[in-house]
């Protein structure tokens, strides 16, 4: 296994301990009950920070140590927060 010094975010991490497994980024979608898609925008970093509920399947289907699961987690970082309609909507209209 490696140990993780040489990945620098979550879809870096990903990457390569799907490779370690020896998982297809369609394998892993599976195991994971997620899509491929999904997990190719985490590996190329189009999505960033996956949701616990995302990262914990993946530590799972991936099945990772507490510790390597841990990793994965922090690099995940925070949970997206999601702009209540009134914050996305002062960025183009008047707000009283």
């Amino acid at each position: 296994m490696f140990d993780g010094a040489s990945a620098s975010g979550f879809g870096d991490l990903l990457r390569l301990h799907r490779r370690a497994a020896g998982l297809s980024q369609r394998e892993l979608a599976a195991l994971a009950e997620m899509s491929t898609a999904s997990v190719r925008d985490l590996e190329q970093g189009r999505t960033r920070h996956p949701r616990p509920a995302s990262a914990r399947r993946l530590t799972q289907a991936l099945g990772l140590s507490s510790g390597a699961a841990e990793v994965l987690d922090q690099a995940a970082g925070p949970p997206p927060l999601s702009a209540s309609p009134a914050v996305r909507c002062r960025s183009w209209c008047w707000v009283r």
